[in-house]
């Protein structure tokens, strides 16, 4: 009986043990400290101090702020240096960033500058009576002399041009390019430039009218304010039906409103124009030929028929059956008249 007692003793203590014995808290290697509970660990944890506000907006600028603004402190550590007149804009859509960028300083220097405004260089021409006589005295010397010289090309033997004047002293004549420039209507000039009154005008000449004064000097004549010299004028032009060259008297193109005729002979004399602030009256008008009377032009109709303006039978108008189309091509020829 007593080896199976024993058994049975050893089977009841193994037992006991695996329904759970009391565990002992872990010794401390302290002697003197005794072991106490866990207390809540959620409970217990510390708090992490809450960001100021001040600290926010510090964080937000330097998201901002580029590597390049950095600027780094006597500490070692490194600050955000901002430059309010650099600031980088924010991003926005395409279209929105454009609009709120326009008048930002750092974009407007990529726009393209704009051109300098382009002026006309004007000859300044002769400034006085004398100017004109010392560059027809000077006119056959290789570099032409005295103040406002125009451009001089020699032709030939007897032809010389000035500007766009053509000088033909074999022929005793001056040659003015132009066009017809009116077909009906009343007139008061007969030739002017393009820049004149070409509302009441026959013709358009194309040149200074400085240049037919200079022309007129070198055949020998010298005008005058009152009286002058006479001079003729004929138009040739080519007739566009028939392509031959036709030639007819200025006048021939000049109704009388008086008599509703054409206008009989009539002279024309070589006063000249004045100068007005060191320029040559008649190049700042732009005429040249007057049917009344002007101290611009240069050619003048020695006849006072009044101002068409002022009455039906007063002045001159034009001859429409007389006169080619408007703008068909013309040569007006001034001569020295006989007699």
């Amino acid at each position: 009986m007593r080896p199976a007692f024993a058994i049975f003793l050893v089977l009841a203590t193994i037992s006991l043990g695996c329904q759970g014995t009391p565990k002992q808290a872990p010794k401390d290697d302290a002697p003197n400290k005794t072991a106490t509970p866990k207390a809540n660990e959620s409970a217990l944890a510390p708090t992490p101090p809450a960001k100021s506000t001040e600290t926010k907006a510090a964080s937000k600028a330097a998201v901002k702020v580029p590597a390049q603004a950095k600027a780094e402190t006597p500490n070692g550590t490194s600050t955000p240096s901002v430059n309010p007149d650099k600031a980088v804009p924010p991003t926005l859509p395409p279209s929105r960033f454009r609009l709120s960028t326009l008048r930002a300083k750092e974009l407007q220097v990529h726009q393209a500058p704009k051109p300098p405004l382009q002026r006309t260089v004007r000859h300044a021409g002769p400034r006085n009576n004398d100017d004109l006589k010392t560059i027809a005295k000077t006119m056959d010397a290789p570099d032409p002399s005295g103040s406002g010289a125009p451009a001089i090309e020699r032709i030939d033997e007897n032809r010389v041009r000035i500007g766009r004047i053509v000088v033909d002293k074999a022929k005793k004549q001056v040659e003015v390019e132009g066009a017809v420039n009116m077909t009906e209507g009343i007139l008061e000039y007969y030739s002017v430039g393009p820049m004149g009154k070409v509302h009441e005008s026959v013709l358009i000449y194309h040149g200074l009218a400085s240049q037919v004064h200079l022309g007129l000097l070198l055949l020998g004549l010298e005008p005058k304010r009152r009286g002058g010299p006479k001079v003729k004028l004929t138009v040739q032009w080519k007739d566009r039906k028939s392509g031959e060259m036709r030639q007819a008297p200025a006048s021939s193109w000049l109704m009388n409103r008086a008599t509703n005729t054409v206008s009989g002979p009539v002279n024309w004399r070589f006063r000249g124009s004045g100068f007005f602030n060191g320029r040559y009256a008649g190049d700042s008008a732009h005429t040249l030929v007057g049917l009344v009377p002007d101290p611009n032009v240069v050619i003048v109709l020695d006849a006072d028929t009044g101002n068409p303006y002022q009455g039906a039978d007063l002045g001159f108008e034009v001859m429409t059956k007389n006169i080619p189309g408007k703008g068909t091509p013309v040569r007006l020829i001034i001569q020295p008249a006989k007699g």
